[in-house]
């Protein structure tokens, strides 16, 4: 029987756009894919969980269980054996051969905003969007592989808004902030893992 691994590689051509991010998602994450249901792992790759059983069904198998036990046992057998250079060049090599590896991260970037669309209610928008209207200052914090959004956030506040400050860590003074800070203001916090112990502090 062939390994989850050599039947996406067999038949990664005729998956769907959906299929392919969950397919990707099984061979960089496989301890993830042993661990979580199939609508958690439709949750962490933007698809759904109706996505993920899909895939097994493609790749043979008979639902998402009998695929995980596959990947279970994998784990176990060869101890997660990782040589992530190798596995960059195989990815590499089925972008190529196949759609490109900007279409398929545009995919993936859409599949992560319906996820986000379908996550977040109307109510919270609205009312985060009345908080920033209201707030009489704005602080935005975000490290790391947040803060190119942080930054991005805050120049945008500026240009619609005003009093919008990035607090950018060790260059600021925080407790000057503090002192001047009140419940009026407004802190925006943005943080992705592995999250940044100093942006929890700050908040």
């Amino acid at each position: 029987m062939n390994s989850v691994q050599d039947r996406i590689h067999k038949l990664y051509n005729q998956l769907s756009n959906q299929q392919k991010l969950v397919a990707e998602f099984i061979l960089e994450e496989p301890k993830k894919v042993a661990l979580h249901p199939a609508k958690e792992i439709g949750t962490l790759t933007g698809t759904s969980g109706t996505t993920v059983i899909r895939l097994s069904n493609a790749l043979g198998y008979s639902g998402f269980s009998a695929m995980q036990n596959e990947v279970r046992q994998s784990l176990l057998a060869n101890g997660q054996r990782e040589n992530h250079i190798q596995k960059f060049f195989d990815h590499s090599k089925r972008w190529n051969e196949k759609e490109g590896l900007i279409t398929y991260k545009m995919e993936q970037d859409i599949a992560y905003i319906r996820e986000t669309l379908n996550s977040v209610s109307q109510d919270a928008l609205d009312q985060a969007v009345e908080s920033i209207i209201k707030a009489k200052k704005i602080v935005v914090v975000g490290f790391r592989s947040s803060f190119a959004p942080a930054h991005w956030l805050s120049f945008t506040l500026n240009i619609v808004k005003g009093d919008t400050h990035l607090y950018t860590g060790q260059n600021d003074d925080a407790n000057y902030l503090m002192m001047l800070a009140d419940e009026e203001w407004l802190v925006i916090v943005l943080s992705f893992p592995r999250y940044t112990q100093e942006t929890i502090s700050f908040a």
